[in-house]
């Protein structure tokens, strides 16, 4: 009986529990309208609120962990429901309050990221235009469309044709956006045939694709975004990051010949837009106008490739010129072909092999690697009685010295660099003249470990003793005595090298009563290259031996060079104890840098 009413207490205590839980889910969904009308089911947990110091005030915001398929325009326009109007001023704002960001555009599957939770309020009051910038409900989710990519598609004919974008400021603003929504996509160089991505929709422009809501949509109705628009002149928009600029190789084909022919004539072949070309059929001889239709030709295989400049040959003709009993195909270039789909069509007829332009060409001589990268890198047909060549051609940026395009052109990696001002460079004779000045000094260090300790110690500049004994007096008439190596003054404070071991509690006496600094230096143990890394840390240097890049050019694509070694820029050398071919030595001078060889 009196486990019965044990029972019927513990069950009251439970009901009671319940119907409290209850009343007070109920009463907070009363005091939260907000919750209640966003169309959510069951219990929400609210993130966690954290906030950051920025420009003078407090931010309210969340530490986001970036999953895969994540991106800004996910967490922004999708999950948060601001404008796609604004997305350029919110992605400036999320980079200002995530400094590792950089200018970045995409996230980065692992990392954190500070999402402020009222991205509009901290945009501010003069950046907002609240007639036409408001904010659109999260319940109506922004559209994307899928594109497939077809032959010979680049992101801005893309942005051009599809979305009918023309002013170059919306090409690098969408450029951005559309970067943002595939961020799983590292290259945009290079789209290759059936590939799929994702572009936001525009009003009035035509769709290369099917239209598809956006994440957050169950059984919604995918609508346009709306196409970016310029802020008020009263407050100046800070400035967003821009896509690069379009490249040279994206230029109309048909409007910028030379640049086609100076990509011709610098893998060796030659380019003819005078005269005429006689080709011979079985039925006949066709007679063709180079001026009119450019003939590019290799000159050791002998073959031919015509350009039909706005498709004017027959396709029965087109045809029967490159067949095999002919030879000679024709490649047409449309209005919309760029230099880059001409360069690369042209150059494959002729028998180069286009390589990827997004990787570098690697060369290792001695010591030093060259890394090469330009817009076209084709690598030549092979010869029986040479190596095969490769030909880097690369837009802008100042030539490589003349002893360095050399020394790779007898390895069979030869730098091309093409553009108008190179043509009126190498026709003016500018580069041709041999090196003047002083011969570059090489220096050569000692194999002797202390004798490497001195050279560095006098390149720093400075003074020592060699073998002084230091002494500190324990009582009066008691004193201890070490031999030390080397003794010098180093930013105010006595210091004693060791090539060796000390006494614990001598070392300790010395440090405390005589304030001098001990420094041990193992040469038993240490090899040369961990010895000056050590005696660099203790000067205060804080460098390590690595491979050092130098540019041979300034253009983004071109010849750089890499090096291993101690790079002391504040002493002007390069220490290293790899060799460095002689061609480069004048390089290294010219770099303001004195080579340097330890063993």
């Amino acid at each position: 009986m009196e486990g019965e009413v044990r029972r019927r207490a513990l069950r009251g205590s439970l009901l009671a529990g319940v119907a409290w839980v209850v009343a007070s889910l109920a009463a907070h969904a009363q005091e939260s309208p907000r919750a209640a009308d966003s169309g959510e089911r069951g219990i929400a947990l609210r993130k966690t609120v954290v906030t950051r110091e920025f420009e003078g005030e407090t931010i309210e915001g969340e530490e986001r962990v970036v999953a895969p398929g994540e991106s800004l325009w996910r967490i922004l326009i999708d999950e948060k429901g601001l404008s796609p109007r604004r997305f350029n001023r919110y992605l400036h704002l999320v980079q200002r309050l995530n400094p590792r960001m950089g200018s970045r555009t995409t996230l980065r599957v692992g990392e954190r990221v500070f999402i402020p939770l009222h991205v509009e309020e901290e945009l501010g009051p003069a950046q907002k235009d609240a007639g036409r910038l408001r904010a659109r409900p999260a319940a109506e989710p922004a559209a994307i469309t899928e594109y497939r990519i077809r032959p010979g598609d680049y992101l801005y004919r893309i942005l051009r044709e599809q979305l009918g974008i023309r002013d170059e400021r919306d090409l690098a603003l969408y450029f951005a956006l559309v970067k943002d929504l595939n961020p799983e996509r590292r290259n945009w160089d290079r789209l290759l045939e059936g590939e799929v991505i994702r572009l936001p929709s525009r009003e009035g422009t035509p769709q290369g694709g099917r239209t598809i809501a956006a994440a957050g949509g169950v059984g919604g109705t995918a609508r346009p975004s709306v196409p970016f628009e310029s802020e008020s002149l009263a407050a100046p928009a800070p400035r967003s990051p821009v896509a690069p600029p379009l490249e040279p190789r994206q230029l109309p084909a048909r409007r910028h010949l030379e640049l086609l022919e100076e990509a011709v004539r610098a893998v060796g072949c030659v380019f003819a837009s005078e005269g005429e070309e006689d080709l011979a059929l079985a039925e006949g001889t066709v007679r063709l106008n180079r001026a009119s239709f450019p003939v590019a030709s290799h000159p050791k295989l002998g073959q031919k490739v015509i350009l039909d400049i706005g498709d004017k040959i027959p396709p029965a003709l087109r045809e029967k010129l490159g067949s095999p009993a002919i030879g000679v195909p024709v490649v047409t270039l449309q209005e919309r072909s760029t230099i880059d789909e001409a360069v690369r069509q042209v150059l494959s007829r002729l028998g180069f092999q286009l390589l990827p332009a997004d990787r570098p060409v690697v060369l290792n001589d001695g010591g030093i690697a060259y890394e090469a990268s330009g817009a076209w890198i084709a690598l030549a047909p092979q010869e029986s009685d040479r190596p095969q060549e490769i030909f880097v051609l690369t837009f802008g940026g100042s030539a490589v010295p003349d002893e360095v395009e050399n020394g790779l052109a007898q390895k069979g990696l030869h730098l091309r660099p093409i553009g108008a001002s190179h043509a009126a460079a190498r026709s003016s004779g500018a580069g041709e003249s041999p090196p003047s000045g002083p011969a570059p000094e090489i220096k050569v260090w000692p194999r002797e470990k202390p004798l490497v300790v001195d050279a560095l110690l006098n390149a720093y500049g400075v003074r020592f003793e060699a073998e002084q004994t230091v002494s500190a007096e324990v009582y009066d008439g008691l004193s201890f005595g070490l031999r030390a190596d080397r003794v010098f003054q180093l930013n105010g404070r006595r210091t004693a090298l060791l090539f060796g071991r000390a006494e614990p509690e001598l070392k300790k006496l010395l440090q405390e009563k005589q304030a001098i600094r001990i420094v041990e230096l193992d040469l038993g143990t240490l090899s040369v290259r961990e010895l000056i890394a050590r005696l660099l840390s203790e000067l205060g240097q804080k460098v390590a031996y690595r491979e050092n890049r130098f540019p041979a050019s300034n253009d983004r694509r071109g010849l750089a060079v890499n090096a291993w070694g101690f790079l002391l820029p504040e002493r002007a050398l390069f220490l290293t104890d790899r060799e460095i071919p002689p061609s480069l030595h004048r390089f290294f001078f010219e770099k303001g840098l004195q080579i340097v060889y330890f063993q």
